[in-house]
Parts: C-alpha cells; structure tokens; sequence
C-alpha cells in the first residue's frame, strides 16, 4: 500500500498541484480535494475511448491508483484514464468500458488475483485481443510474483489464454518509492499500446464476457476450496 510513501517523479511545471502533494511537496488535503468530485462512468452508448483502465485492488493499491491517474493525465502525457472507484454511477457496463479502453494496466498485489471484480476486468482486456492481450503488467512495491499468485494461480484456475498472460514480461517496482524512471517506463509500454488501438470499440459484449466469468468462477471455486469462493455476479 502506497499510502505511506511518495512518488519521487521531480515533476515538470505542468504536474498539478494534486499529483505534487502526494510527492510530498504539498499537504494531503489538497491531494484529497483532487478527487473530491465523483466522475461520470461513460455511458454504453457512444462513449468516448479511454487511454487508460487503471485496474487494481483496492485494499492493496487505490493510493498508488490515485497517483498514477494524475500522473498520467498531467500535461505530460495527456492519457484519459479510468478508475472505476471515483464513478459513483451504475458500473453494471464495467466490461465494455474495458473494451474501450486502448490499454488496461494491471497493478499486481497479494490481492488481485482473489478478487472476482479485478478477474472479470483482467477477462474482459483478455478477451479483447486473447493474441495480442492490450494489457501491461505492473508487479507493485513489496511484494514478490509469488506471493500475488502471478502466474501461478491463473494456471490453477485455468484462466482463458493464461500462457499467453504469461508471456507477456511484468514490469518489476522494486523500490520503495514510484519514479521516474518506472514511470517512464510503463508509460513507454502504454504508448506502444495504444499506437495499436487507435479507436477501440468492444470485441465482444458483455454477455459473452460475463458467461465466460461465470465458467472461470466454477474453476476457480474449485481449484481454491479453502479461499472465500466467488458469488454469480
């Protein structure tokens, strides 16, 4: 969790105030203020594409997700970005938000892989592109590939193209602070990404998406009987 930490970017003039308090460079409060202001999810019917899925658990990682929105929305980069715990309206269309998101960014965290919300995100950018999945990988301070379960436990539920997910190299965060030099990097794999999805619409529907999650959770209920099993959805 990166509540207790900073983000160590020596921002450019452009950095808002909001992503330079949680540098430290400001108090809290101000960071807070940021996202005082609940978002509109986009609607299913002719929403504009979104740069960015922020996927996370939040027990785990909102801090960091909080961050890296900003981060990546400065002047910077310019990227929209999507996170689903600052939209206060009816999320039932989360599936096909994804599909029209150029790129999902996964943050790994012990968590992650026990949650059904983060799965059915993970599936639905999956199921995408399942050969050329528009997902980076990012294994988050503090933990090793081991304890998140990556990729061990997608293989033991049999999650869909979990060889290719596998293939794909994580990107490692293995310092106690975000900096530049990470944040550079993921924003390398972010671009290359999106110059591939220029205008991404859902390759499939919702349906399609929900019933292969509904298969998953059976799997994965079965292959993990000793952890709180996932409800129907």
């Amino acid at each position: 969790d990166f509540g207790a930490s900073r983000i160590d970017l020596n921002p450019p003039a452009s950095l808002d105030t909001a992503t330079y308090s949680y540098c430290g460079f400001q108090s809290w409060a101000a960071y807070e203020t940021a996202f005082a202001q609940p978002q509109q999810a986009p609607s299913a019917a002719g929403a504009a594409t979104i740069d960015i899925f922020l996927s996370h658990k939040q027990c785990d990682a909102q801090d960091l997700a909080k961050a890296l929105k900003l981060y990546y929305e400065s002047d910077r980069f310019r990227h929209t970005c999507f996170l689903d715990r600052d939209c206060r309206d009816d999320l039932s269309d989360l599936t096909q938000i994804v599909g029209r998101s150029r790129v999902t960014v996964v943050l790994l965290t012990p968590n992650y892989m026990d949650s059904p919300w983060c799965m059915l995100e993970l599936l639905a950018a999956v199921m995408q592109d399942p050969a050329d999945p528009p997902l980076v990988f990012v294994k988050v301070e503090g933990f090793s590939l081991g304890q998140v379960g990556f990729p061990t436990k997608l293989e033991a539920m049999a999650f869909p193209h979990a060889a290719r997910l596998k293939a794909i190299m994580v990107l490692k965060h293995s310092r106690d602070f975000w900096d530049e030099a990470m944040g550079v990097r993921v924003a390398d794999r972010i671009a290359s990404i999106c110059a591939r999805r220029a205008s991404p619409t859902p390759a499939v529907s919702q349906a399609d998406v929900q019933r292969e999650f509904e298969a998953l959770r059976l799997r994965r209920n079965a292959a993990f009987p000793s952890l709180q099993p996932w409800d129907p959805m």
